[in-house]
């Protein structure tokens, strides 16, 4: 008996100690925020890739991450509903810069603020897992997007993402050099 009271009253000590040691209030997370902030953004590069295919349909990497960025809006929408929240996102007119060049390497700039906020908002204390997972697909999508913008590009004597590696300017691209091969009359370098 006496030793059920000990232990009860060094229970109770030791839970008031915790109590006392604790914040008082933590402040609870604001996952419509989070998803707020995601999706304006997801819908801002939305718009600059819409209106980037608009002016410069000849590169079609603008056309493809538009698509892109439209499924991340639609994933994050359906992260909001899982929590029953309402996201609000006020859409933004995109300028597009006079040429196409431009126009990839604000792509690409745009690509890495993504990254650089999804590993902002992958810090967040307590985030919940469905949302760490969202935010690190979407992460890792726009790693993903930054490769194709600065791809896209080309390099020189060639077009924007056509042509494969070993297009040297000409309208047609080259094999690779295979010495078995007929069509390969003198090694190239990539």
């Amino acid at each position: 008996m006496k030793r059920t009271i000990l232990a009860l009253l060094a229970l109770g000590l030791s839970t008031a100690a915790l109590a006392e040691s604790a914040p008082a209030e933590t402040p609870a997370l604001d996952v419509a925020a989070l998803l707020t902030q995601a999706m304006q953004d997801e819908g801002n590069v939305r718009a600059y890739y819409e209106a980037a295919a608009k002016a410069y349909p000849q590169v079609p990497v603008f056309a493809n991450l538009a698509r892109a960025e439209a499924m991340h809006e639609n994933l994050l929408k359906t992260a909001a509903a899982r929590y029953g929240v309402t996201v609000e996102v006020i859409p933004v007119q995109a300028a597009v810069p006079a040429t196409a060049a431009e126009a990839l390497a604000l792509a690409a700039k745009l690509e890495q603020e993504d990254i650089d906020m999804y590993a902002a908002l992958l810090k967040t204390p307590g985030l919940p897992q469905v949302l760490s997972l969202v935010f690190t697909q979407l992460q890792t999508a726009s790693t993903r997007h930054l490769a194709a913008t600065q791809f896209a590009g080309g390099r020189q004597g060639q077009p924007f993402g056509r042509g494969g590696r070993w297009n040297d300017g000409n309208a047609a691209p080259r094999m690779p050099f295979c010495p078995a091969m007929p069509w390969n009359t003198a090694p190239q370098t990539p």
